[in-house]
């Protein structure tokens, strides 16, 4: 067996391990309203949200470049953290290990950060959320959080300023959260096409039905796992930061 399916076979069987586990549940191709997304689920508990970092392209690597470098042998979860400014700074609210270091954003502007409400994807030592940024004060304990926008979905309703029959389609990103079985989850989306803001926000209420759901990023997302390894942003846009979470 060479070193290439060596670690393809590591990457494969500790992946399987999870799932067996129970604790994700992953599709890279998943139909719904003659659209296809991935999607990549983590059942929510304090091991598994102690899983979760928040980690900096300062490299301004390309997105096949920058998860190559996060290659170990153990396997892992990559997806556009939120919008940044052309300097790759955030436009709202972010946490880094514990340390705020960008104060929540609640200004009116152009762009889809500003399409409110918007909202905020947050990890404490124990838990893991989507919150309306009107509710971020009110958290506390936070390790990692970064405000985004817009909400997709705000106590189990879609965003209001969302057009069903819009024109306006990009790959799209995002995160929810979902009871299943009595377990919640949080759930990482990718559309494998171009989108409306409604039809991301549809599959996460009808296929996925999470109660909240953000929109990290569009135009230039893309979302990394084991069994999902097409770059969507090849040659596009340099994503400055992701969320990552590791499978063990």
């Amino acid at each position: 067996m060479n070193k290439h399916a060596k670690l393809l076979f590591t990457l494969v069987f500790a992946l399987l391990g999870a799932l067996a586990k129970g604790q994700v549940i992953s599709s890279p191709h998943s139909n719904y309203g003659g659209h296809d997304f991935s999607y990549f689920s983590v059942k929510i508990t304090p091991e598994e949200a102690a899983r979760f970092s928040i980690v900096e392209n300062t490299g301004g690597l390309s997105h096949q470049a920058f998860v190559a470098s996060q290659q170990t042998g153990v396997p892992f979860l990559l997806i556009s953290a939120s919008i940044t400014d052309k300097a790759c700074q955030p436009l709202g609210y972010f946490v880094m290990n514990g340390t705020e270091q960008g104060p929540v954003n609640n200004k009116s502007g152009d762009g889809n950060f500003y399409l409110k409400p918007n909202g905020a994807f947050l990890v404490t030592s124990s838990d893991v959320a989507v919150v309306e940024s009107g509710s971020i004060a009110s958290q506390s304990g936070v390790a990692y959080g970064v405000q985004s926008g817009p909400m997709l979905i705000d106590n189990k309703t879609i965003n209001p300023a969302f057009n069903a029959n819009s024109v306006n389609r990009y790959i799209r990103c995002g995160v929810g959260v979902s009871t299943m079985g009595g377990e919640r989850y949080v759930n990482f989306v990718i559309s494998n096409e171009p989108v409306t803001f409604f039809e991301l926000a549809s599959f996460f209420q009808e296929k996925l039905k999470c109660a909240s759901a953000l929109c990290l990023e569009s135009a230039g997302c893309d979302m990394y796992f084991p069994d999902r390894d097409v770059d969507y942003n090849a040659g596009g846009t340099v994503i400055c930061r992701y969320i990552k979470y590791t499978i063990e």
